[in-house]
């Protein structure tokens, strides 16, 4: 009885994949903002509104890596009991590699901070 549902093993997807895709393109989308904003100058209002949108979107993108994040965490937590081989730590522990993308997020914000204080 090897066919029975209790040997049959299910391939599950990694849900980590699809997520990331939204914190990078909020990145993105800021960091296109803020230089149109920049090439508009502070004579212009929609200068401003791009700025105001672009930290916006960066906000968002940021509350959405605790969600990238923890699904990340899981796939690596659920594949690597499966196949210990297969998984590549690169040589750091799996909190590092959680937390160096919010780490690289909040420090934007902090900049974009710093920044429209000089600014405006």
């Amino acid at each position: 009885m090897t066919n029975s549902p209790a040997h049959v093993s299910r391939y599950r997807r990694p849900l980590h994949p699809p997520f990331t895709y939204f914190p990078i393109a909020a990145y993105v989308l800021a960091a296109g903002f803020d230089v149109i904003s920049v090439i508009g100058g502070s004579g212009h209002a929609w200068a401003s509104e791009l700025w105001h949108a672009g930290t916006f979107v960066l906000i968002a993108g940021l509350a959405l890596c605790p969600m990238t994040m923890l699904s990340g965490l899981a796939d690596l937590i659920r594949f690597e009991e499966r196949q210990p081989a297969a998984v590549d730590h690169g040589g750091r522990g799996a909190a590092h590699r959680t937390a160096d993308p919010a780490a690289d997020g909040a420090g934007a914000l902090a900049g974009r901070n710093s920044a429209r204080e000089q600014r405006y």
